[in-house]
């Protein structure tokens, strides 16, 4: 899944994409953090992976808001 990509730099395209938009842009992804830890080396890097980009996006972001549907 993930195999030899450069995440960070990646991550770092779509950093730049988004600092280029001039319209209001929504980003949506999984929550990875509050679960159970992965069992297998590729899951675990997924989770370390996707929480990072999340965490680099939210800080650029000119706002945040975390949702967790079903909840009431």
């Amino acid at each position: 899944m993930l195999g030899d990509l450069d995440v960070a730099a990646a991550a770092s395209v779509l950093e730049q994409a988004l600092a280029e938009r001039t319209a209001p842009t929504l980003l949506v992804s999984n929550e990875v953090g509050l679960g159970i830890v992965p069992e297998t080396p590729l899951g675990r890097r997924f989770r370390d992976e996707a929480g990072r980009l999340n965490q680099r996006i939210a800080a650029r972001a000119g706002r945040f808001s975390s949702w967790l549907p079903g909840c009431r």
